[in-house]
């Protein structure tokens, strides 16, 4: 027979836009980063609430203004990732990994002791933060512990540009080396990556 399939439920409303969104593990709450108003301008006003999707309650996690980009939430559940100013005025002050707790509470500046602008920040399943950061040209991950020192990876020639990580902290990677196109590398552990495949011999032998 036909299947039929229930129609979205429209859960948000107003002036304020939906910039991003992550599921809670419990998949009864979703963390949104919302803007008071539509307008381009109101990025560097963004916060970040959790609604319960039975009740429709929201709560504010954290006062701090960031980017737009979407928390993520640890492997224990208990702490909420995101990208925020280390300065008052946004774009003005290198970017840091904040972490607050899920219910709430004051944040915390996680990448203090890294002294760029970080970005694409992932939990590693040991409660880790693997974050990526500029370094002059190049583009750096670092591993930092919250409460602990950072330590900066090396990953050799290859500068990461998109990454994911498995439950078993294995790596996929997206990256590129100097004279070549970027490509997929695979780990199974931060320390160092590994070619997965590589469609780019061809292109690498081209004289441009």
């Amino acid at each position: 027979g036909v299947q039929t399939c229930a129609l979205p439920i429209w859960i948000t409303s107003g002036q304020r836009s939906v910039a991003a969104l992550t599921w809670a593990a419990d998949g009864r709450r979703i963390f949104l980063v919302v803007r008071p108003r539509p307008h381009s301008g109101e990025l560097i006003r963004s916060t970040t609430i959790v609604r319960d999707l039975d009740t429709g309650a929201e709560t504010l996690v954290t006062e701090k203004r960031g980017f737009g980009s979407a928390p993520v939430i640890s492997p224990d559940g208990k702490l909420v990732a995101s990208i925020g100013s280390r300065g008052a005025e946004l774009f003005f002050h290198s970017a840091g990994v904040f972490v607050t707790p899920v219910g709430g509470g004051a944040d915390q500046l996680a990448t203090a002791g890294i002294d760029r602008s970080v970005n694409s920040p992932h939990w590693l399943p040991d409660g880790r933060l693997l974050v990526l950061a500029s370094d002059g040209t190049r583009v750096r991950p670092w591993i930092q512990p919250v409460g602990g020192t950072a330590r900066r990876l090396d990953w050799g020639a290859l500068d990461p540009g998109s990454f994911d990580v498995g439950r078993d902290g294995a790596l996929a990677v997206i990256g590129e080396e100097p004279n070549r196109p970027s490509e997929l590398y695979y780990t199974r552990s931060e320390e160092h990556t590994s070619e997965l495949q590589s469609h780019s011999d061809l292109v690498c032998r081209l004289l441009l």
